[in-house]
Parts: C-alpha cells; sequence; structure tokens
C-alpha cells in the first residue's frame, strides 16, 4: 500500500498520470479577525476528497457537483483557484513535493478590511486512483 502511493504520487510529480483523486486529512477552522484581534469560532478534523484532471486541466471537490478549471500547475504546487475580490479572496494549493493542501477563504466584513472572517483548511493528501467527474446531465 505504502510502496502503491508513493509511487502514485511520484507519477503525479513527475506528469506521467494525468488523472488522480487525492484523499486528503484535515483541519478546518474558522476565525474572525477586528483588526490585531484574534477569535477562534470554530476547529474540526475533516476529510476531503478531490479529483484532479491535469490534462484537461479540471477538478472537482466533494460529491463533485460542478468542476472547476485549475488555476495553474507546475512542477511544485497546482493551484486550484486563486480569487480576489472587494469582498475577500479565495486560495486552494496543492504542494506537489509534500502533499500538503491549503485552502483559505477571507470575507472582509467591513469596507476597509479591518474585519475578516478565516475559513482555512489545511493538512495532507494522498494520490489514489481517479474515480472519475460524474456524467454530464445535459
Amino acid at each position: 500500500m505504502i510502496v502503491t502511493m508513493l509511487v502514485s504520487l511520484t507519477v503525479a510529480n513527475t506528469g506521467l498520470a494525468s488523472t488522480f483523486d487525492l484523499n486528503c486529512d484535515a483541519t478546518k477552522s474558522v476565525e474572525s479577525w477586528r483588526g490585531a484581534e484574534r477569535t477562534r469560532i470554530s476547529e474540526e478534523r475533516v476529510g476531503l476528497l478531490l479529483r484532479v484532471d491535469l490534462s484537461r486541466k479540471l477538478w472537482c471537490s466533494g460529491d463533485c457537483a460542478t468542476t472547476s478549471p485549475i488555476a495553474s500547475v507546475d512542477g511544485s504546487m497546482i493551484l486550484f483557484q486563486k480569487k480576489e475580490g472587494s469582498g475577500g479572496d479565495d486560495l486552494t494549493l496543492l504542494n506537489r513535493s509534500t502533499g500538503e493542501y491549503l485552502d483559505r477563504d477571507r470575507i472582509f466584513v467591513t469596507p476597509n478590511d479591518s474585519d475578516i472572517v478565516v475559513t482555512r483548511t489545511s493538512g495532507s493528501c494522498r494520490p489514489a486512483v481517479f474515480s472519475g467527474f460524474p456524467a454530464s446531465k445535459l
């Protein structure tokens, strides 16, 4: 089993496997920031499933109700998404060498960005056989 996971991760890192699942063990925390004061709202352990197709630059998570384009891929990182706007930002990435995963959402509650709610999910992922994307309904 360990050999299979190492081979799979190595194959994914070298670009030979363009489709794979990622099973991730992570911690999800929600915090609010008012200036420099931080308040932890919640923290829990979560399991995540991501499905990745590097050749088509698509990915999805959970039940994969929708697929999304991958923002960028290189030898060291998969940047699933990076969105920035006046109301907040969202960043989701995977370190391809270590398997470390990060998904960070920030919502700016006040116009001057002094009050922020941050949801952060981070942990480590293991590669698995690609389970495919759900079939299109139309």
